[in-house]
């Protein structure tokens, strides 16, 4: 979609530029054609934080607009550069951090009965209850929290001496953790792919109802 040749002044253009990002977010987030991809960045990054991100996407046309002309291009491009033409959604890989979990509800009930509240110097019996529990809505959340620690595996699972009492499940805990870090690794990259091709989306409507809203007649 080429940009057009319209002159308009800069406090115009800044006004329907507003005027077109605040008419594409109200009506995704009422339901229409783009609602996925609004609440997807919504909940991926602050209120402030977006606009900043469009902002900026939208004050630099001469490189947004060759993204926007070959969309599809550009989104295959983007799989290809973080390695996630094969890789499976977000949703799905979620999914098989829990439903694959190596953990048991022997496993947990050692933890409860044997280890007390904390080993490993964490809330570690709550975590694991929830995510034994398969109606537990952030069961993938709790995992992540639990082995590891801004998304680096945890040095420590559990406190030296109930590690020598029960080294099984230590090494349940152990392998768990290394499953869990492909997961997280296959997960950044499938949530880098989404919001990025959700932004591309959301940017490229911003741009059409504003070459709509520049080429309308204006009053004499």
């Amino acid at each position: 979609m080429p940009f057009g040749f319209v002159v308009i002044e800069d406090a115009e253009r800044e006004h329907l530029i507003r005027q077109a990002r605040d008419t594409v977010f109200s009506e995704a987030l009422n339901g229409g054609a783009l609602h996925g991809a609004v609440d997807l960045l919504f909940d991926s990054m602050s209120d402030f934080k977006l606009d900043e991100v469009v902002t900026s996407a939208l004050n630099d046309m001469r490189k947004l607009m060759p993204v926007l002309a070959d969309m599809k291009g550009a989104k295959a491009r983007l799989r290809k550069l973080v390695k996630a033409d094969q890789l499976a959604d977000v949703g799905t890989i979620r999914r098989a951090m829990t439903a694959e979990t190596l953990i048991t509800a022997e496993d947990i009930l050692l933890i409860r009965n044997e280890l007390g509240p904390k080993p490993g110097g964490s809330q570690a019996i709550d975590v694991l209850a929830e995510v034994a529990d398969p109606n537990a809505p952030t069961r993938d959340e709790l995992l992540r929290a639990l082995f590891t620690a801004k998304d680096e595996p945890r040095k420590r699972l559990l406190n030296k001496a109930p590690a020598k009492r029960f080294p099984g499940l230590l090494a349940v805990l152990e392998r768990e953790q290394v499953r869990l870090g492909a997961l997280l690794a296959d997960l950044n990259r499938a949530e880098l792919v989404a919001r990025s091709e959700a932004l591309i989306d959301v940017l490229d409507a911003i741009v059409a109802d504003y070459e709509t809203a520049k080429r309308a007649p204006r009053p004499a």
